[in-house]
C-alpha cells in the first residue's frame, strides 16, 4: 500500500518584498503550534510565526521511504 508522507521545510516567505528586496527569516522547518486537526493554530509555525503555506511542501512515497533503510546483518 503506497502512502504519501508530507512534511514541510524551510520557510520562503520574503518579510522585505513591500521595500523590493529579499530577506528570509531563516525557519528550517515547520513546528506546529497547535495539534494538528484540532486547533487552527497548527496551521502556524512554532519558530517563525509564518502560516504552513510559507514552508515549501516535500511530498515522500512511504514505501520507497522504507525501502532505502534496510541494512544487512550478515555475518
Amino acid at each position: 500500500m503506497r502512502r504519501i508522507v508530507v512534511r514541510y521545510g524551510e520557510c520562503q516567505k520574503n518579510h522585505a518584498a513591500r521595500m523590493g528586496g529579499h530577506v528570509g527569516d531563516g525557519c528550517r522547518e515547520f513546528m506546529a503550534c497547535g495539534e494538528e486537526g484540532m486547533t487552527i493554530d497548527a496551521f502556524k509555525c512554532a519558530a517563525c510565526g509564518c502560516h504552513r503555506s510559507f514552508h515549501r511542501r516535500e511530498e515522500e512515497d512511504e514505501e520507497e521511504r522504507e525501502g532505502t533503510c534496510h541494512a544487512s546483518t550478515r555475518n
